[in-house]
């Protein structure tokens, strides 16, 4: 049934993703952030993403904004 499927669409953006997936995702931005010694631009270019964009996973994920 619909429900059974996995969330797609706004779905997916408003935090559909699985504790499996946001975890990885944690680990490698904390993975950054520990080999650029903490400079979040550096962390952001080694995960090819904007700071900006960076910022707001690591605000969604309740990863500390220091290190």
């Amino acid at each position: 049934t619909p429900r059974d499927l996995p969330p797609t669409g706004a779905e997916a953006a408003a935090g559909g993703l699985s504790d499996e997936l946001q975890e990885q995702e944690r680990r490698r931005i904390v993975e950054a952030l520990e080999r650029s010694r903490f400079v979040k631009a550096e962390a952001a270019r080694m995960l090819r993403m904007s700071r900006t964009s960076m910022l707001a996973k690591m605000k969604r994920l309740g990863i500390a904004a220091e290190g």
